[in-house]
């Protein structure tokens, strides 16, 4: 339910398409899951709104509850959809922080020569 469909072999795919056609319940969870990964994935703050509306008026109190996070920490979600930013820099100069601070510390000893 939470893959693309397109990454989906064949035998899931029809099991997919049985358990969706079946259960009520399991077509909106797998129908709000998606849009909200393709809003996430295509930083569509505009569309947020929209999702919130529709999770919060769902049958389901999972995506309800969802929905109600979200909105109380909107302003880090909207940052989220909104600002480009990485951890990547970040992480790399914590990481070379920690080996100038202790360049000879290794957990099982001294650290082996680079």
């Amino acid at each position: 339910m939470l893959r693309q469909p397109t990454d989906l072999d064949a035998e899931e795919q029809a099991y997919l398409g049985a358990l969706l056609r079946l259960c009520a319940p399991a077509a909106t969870a797998c129908r709000l899951a998606q849009a909200f990964f393709a809003l996430v994935r295509d930083r569509d703050a505009a569309a947020l709104d929209g999702w919130l509306d529709e999770a919060t008026q769902s049958d389901l109190p999972e995506m309800g509850g969802f929905a109600g996070g979200i909105r109380r920490d909107r302003a880090a979600v909207d940052a989220g959809l909104t600002l480009d930013w990485s951890q990547g820099q970040t992480e790399g100069f914590v990481n070379k922080l920690i080996d100038a601070q202790a360049p000879h510390v290794w957990p099982c000893g001294p650290r082996p020569p680079a």
